[in-house]
């Protein structure tokens, strides 16, 4: 029979979520001790989800001489299972199908020798008649790859069918198989040749069956039928067979059935869901707390390298104060800004020569080379270390011990939730000290391109607007005009102003203009300290930021393993909302 396409729909929906949430948990290590077993869950997961479109699978399973195949032909209602304590069954399942059903998926990739199939044709009758029947091995025998057919087939079907005897009620394998496919499978439990027994006996025994399965499957297990498949296949039965045969035909009614294929997937989905829940509890409260860890660490981290660098923008101020003096004479057209332009080197050089220009021309020139020969040295050093960034952060040595004195503790939390590994993913490693280093360094260079770019030229203009070359201006403008008007007068009135009275202009001129560009520079250097601090404010910011930034692909490959988790938790309950509830 084939499902509604709703209840397909829904299967293949809770698969598709399901399979993404177990992908985001799979390299957790908390997990990696059970993760056989939980892909052998996933495995029989999708098998049952395979299943959801095709008729349903009934084995029966159960300890060598419980008559399994006697109740067989019972159920079927004539001889299709060989009977006896020698059949082929008792190490080769025996695959009982109609003569037109499809075998090829129940049989692909079976492991172990694979079944004996015996077709049956339409004339048999019975609750079980043209369905697919498995007789299986006897679940306590010596041998284990016997064991782990009777498990493979158990995996593979809809409805178990639990044949026991009066000695193996308690028996070991029973009770694992029992506990093995608890919720996972539609169990029914039948206690055999009970015409071997008497009524006081049939009924104890009935009564410490009972009292097993409600112990392994839950209080809500209805009670074990005690029946002879010898009288049933004679049609003795009695209400003994009758009421197995009215369980077996609500199974197979097409609504039942159905209930049937979504128990059992249900059941398989819980199993996996308590397996996760149990071990990834830890996980989870640990994978929560990572991104608080992590934001503190690169906080304090950003907070040591924020200081580091304010430390050293601060010491960049005096290259800040020459750089804010040669762009404000670069916009002042006056005496002032001639000497801002040429530096204080230069014009203590033009200064010297004029002082000593009357008695040696020669070495005159050469203090007025040398002056400006410093003063254009200096410029080109100002403007290296101004364009070197990279000094501006702390040292790759500093960094990485900050990095492991900030981060340790994340770091190891990170590493126990990881698996590791060659094939382990990295998805919660936290970030390293060269990639942070890297991710600093680029919100301090935009902060220090901008100070260079803008705010130290827009501080350069209101540095030289007209009022402040005005002030300072105007005495080298006096000074020059005395000394023409001085040389006018001796020209029209006499006597001449001599070479003397020039050069000693000259060295007042360059002496005056030195006293103002050293004035000037205090103002400089103030607008230079200002530039510095606001660099190194900005740059807190933008470093906290970054700080931020980088803490972000760990929090959500954390906050998505949590969520997971979560989900994988609660399999059982919002697999049963969406297959049961809202339908």
């Amino acid at each position: 029979m084939n499902p509604d396409p709703l209840f397909h729909e829904q299967l293949e929906d809770l698969r598709s979520e399901f399979g993404r949430d177990l992908r985001a948990v799979e390299g957790l290590a908390a997990l990696q001790p059970v993760r056989r077993e939980l892909d052998r869950l996933v495995e029989d997961l999708d098998q049952q989800l395979h299943r959801a479109r095709r008729a349903a699978v009934v084995v029966l399973v159960g300890p060598t001489g419980a008559g399994k195949s006697t109740l067989l032909n019972a159920l079927v209602g004539r001889e299709i299972a060989t009977e006896g304590e020698l059949r082929p069954t008792t190490s080769r399942p025996t695959v009982h199908a109609p003569e037109d059903a499809d075998l090829t998926d129940l049989l692909a990739g079976f492991e172990g020798p694979l079944p004996h199939v015996v077709r049956y044709g339409p004339t048999a009758e019975g609750p079980f008649a043209g369905q697919v029947l498995i007789d299986a091995p006897d679940t306590n025998s010596a041998a284990r790859e016997h064991r782990a057919t009777v498990r493979a087939l158990a995996e593979r079907a809809d409805v178990l069918l639990v044949l026991l005897k009066a000695e193996s009620v308690v028996e070991e394998s029973t009770l694992a198989f029992l506990d093995e496919f608890r919720g996972r499978r539609e169990l029914i439990v039948v206690l055999g040749r009970a015409d071997e027994l008497d009524q006081a006996s049939r009924e104890q025994v009935l009564a410490q069956l009972l009292a097993v399965v409600r112990t392994r499957l839950g209080e809500g297990f209805g009670a074990p039928v005690a029946l002879s498949a010898t009288d049933a296949r004679a049609g003795r039965g009695g209400a003994p067979f009758a009421a197995l045969v009215s369980q077996i035909e609500h199974l197979a009614d097409s609504s039942r059935l159905l209930g049937v294929k979504r128990h059992n997937a249900l059941g398989a989905a819980a199993r996996i869901g308590a397996l996760i829940a149990e071990r990834g509890a830890g996980a989870r409260g640990a994978l929560l707390a990572l991104a608080p860890d992590l934001e503190r660490g690169l906080a304090e981290l950003a907070a040591r390298t924020s200081a580091e660098v304010d430390t050293r923008l601060r010491l960049r101020a005096p290259e800040l104060a020459e750089r804010v003096g040669s762009e404000s004479g670069r916009r002042w057209n006056g005496p002032v800004g001639w000497t801002l332009r040429l530096g204080a080197s230069s014009t203590v050089g033009l200064g010297a020569a004029a002082l000593v220009a009357r008695r040696n021309p020669l070495l005159a020139a050469g203090a007025a080379l040398a002056g400006t020969a410093i003063s254009r040295v200096r410029d080109v050093v100002v403007d290296r270390r101004l364009e070197d960034i990279a000094s501006l952060l702390p040292e790759a040595g500093e960094f990485d011990s900050w990095w492991v004195e900030t981060l340790s503790d994340v770091r190891l939390a990170a590493g126990r939730l990881e698996r590791a590994g060659d094939d382990a993913p990295a998805a919660l490693s936290v970030p390293t000290a060269p990639a942070l280093l890297a991710a600093f360094e680029r919100p301090v260079a935009d902060t220090w391109q901008r100070l260079l770019a803008r705010d130290l030229p827009e501080a350069a203009a209101r540095a030289s607007r007209w009022p402040s070359k005005m002030l300072f201006d105007l005495a080298p403008y006096a000074l020059l005009v005395w000394m023409v008007w001085r040389a006018a007068e001796g020209f029209f009135r006499g006597p001449y102003a001599g070479l003397d009275y020039f050069l000693n202009g000259f060295f007042l001129l360059a002496a005056l203009l030195l006293i103002l560009r050293l004035l000037l520079g205090r103002w400089h250097t103030s607008i230079g300290n200002r530039l510095a601090k606001t660099a190194a404010t900005r740059a807190t910011v933008t470093l906290v930021y970054a700080a931020t930034a980088a803490a972000v692909p760990l929090a959500e490959a954390a906050g998505t393993r949590a969520a997971a988790l979560a989900r994988l938790g609660q399999l059982d309950a919002r697999w049963r909302a969406s297959l049961f509830e809202r339908r």
